[in-house]
């Protein structure tokens, strides 16, 4: 069973949206949707077939990030060669084609673990086609080293999870204003952006800030409306991703 490192790579780093998954797969492409309700957050993942190339139409996992645990026991990166490892992946099906176990191997041999798969109808499967907000305002570009940044000032700013407050997206003409205040101590942090184009009318937005957090660091182009943003990953490989947050009532 063939896999891609950076798809498993960032499917680690998406893992805490939702770690219960359903991989479909089409002659050309595997894809991947999930969800997070509480936190307003959701995701479409595609990549070409062989990216991830389980030998059935799906793929699921009770808890994806039991996998990556094994998976990992055996991805070791090493200068020495004799400690270099590297994950050999096989399957075991059922008799009408539905896969049961996945084999994680070490490519030194000897040792192996049994991951035990989802049944068909178990796992929670969003229902969703695609990802998209209504109304697309303007877009902008976020680093990953902007993304990280945001993600220490989020954390610096509501000390505390239970302290109340989002995260404000101002837009006015080409300007985008990022606000973060804490409700609590009226601690405040504030980051300007030039938006791509400049907005028709004048609108706020707020979204969950943990849902913020659980976007991965890297660089992305965001669409914003009055209902939210679409984050689209900017990538050298064919694997695509698009990540949406909903407004948040306030």
């Amino acid at each position: 069973m063939n896999y891609n490192i950076d798809l498993i790579n960032l499917l680690s780093e998406l893992n805490p949206i939702q770690t219960q998954l359903e991989f479909q797969k089409t002659d050309e492409k595997v894809i991947l949707k999930a969800k997070e309700l509480k936190e307003r957050i959701a995701y479409k993942l595609e990549a070409p077939a062989d990216y991830f190339d389980f030998p059935a139409e799906s793929l699921r996992f009770y808890d994806f990030k039991k996998f990556l645990d094994f998976f990992n026991t055996f991805n070791v990166v090493s200068r020495n060669e004799e400690l270099t490892d590297t994950p050999i992946l096989d399957t075991v099906s059922t008799d009408d084609g539905e896969i049961s176990n996945i084999i994680i191997q070490s490519s030194k041999g000897k040792q192996q673990f049994s991951y035990r798969t989802g049944v068909r109808g178990t796992i929670d499967v969003p229902t969703f086609n695609d990802i998209k907000i209504p109304n697309v305002a303007s877009s902008f570009s976020l680093s990953e080293a902007q993304i990280e940044h945001l993600r220490k000032l989020i954390n610096l700013i509501y000390d505390n999870k239970n302290t109340p407050g989002g995260i404000k997206f101002e837009c006015s003409g080409d300007k985008l204003n990022i606000v973060l205040f804490n409700m609590v101590s009226s601690n405040k942090y504030e980051i300007e952006y030039k938006l791509d184009t400049p907005v028709e009318k004048d609108f706020v937005l707020t979204i969950n800030r943990e849902g913020f957090l659980l976007v991965p660091p890297a660089n992305f182009k965001v669409e914003i409306g009055v209902k939210g943003l679409i984050f689209h990953m900017v990538r050298d490989d064919k694997i695509e991703l698009k990540l949406g947050i909903s407004y948040m009532k306030v």
